[in-house]
């Protein structure tokens, strides 16, 4: 058997999202827990190469949720639940922006390089390449 899913919640802001999840995205609670006591160890204490793994590998998952759980364990600060679902929707603006970005710097990437082709085909055939 494993770890209980809601025994050894520490922050408020865990307790709140328990609140707004469904069973079926139970290991959601499960990496805010992990998340939970890696910040609640001391700087100095050992963490394994595994646990950073872990950890690096969680915090780009949840972002958001990594930086609300550290504000909570290490200063004390809660993040009311209408405040985090603002963080969210500035989140999600901010990641579809970027997207965004990528595609017209692809296609941009993808101009130049047709337009580079061209004129390199077009020095290619005044030399007396084959066509």
């Amino acid at each position: 058997m494993g770890q209980s899913y809601v025994e050894g919640i520490k922050t408020r802001f865990v307790q709140d999202r328990l609140q707004e999840t469904s069973w079926g995205n139970r290991e959601y609670i499960s990496a805010l827990k992990f998340l939970e006591r890696w910040h609640s160890r001391p700087p100095e204490a050992y963490r394994g190469w595994a646990d950073r793994m872990m950890y690096s590998a969680v915090k780009r998952d949840y972002p958001l949720q990594d930086e609300c759980i550290r504000k909570e364990v290490q200063e004390g600060t809660y993040t009311q639940p209408e405040e985090f679902r603002r963080l969210v929707a500035e989140w999600r603006e901010e990641q579809r922006r970027k997207k965004a970005e990528s595609k017209r710097r692809q296609r941009e990437h993808a101009r130049q390089e047709r337009e580079w082709l061209e004129e390199e085909r077009r020095k290619w055939l005044e030399t007396g390449g084959k066509p």
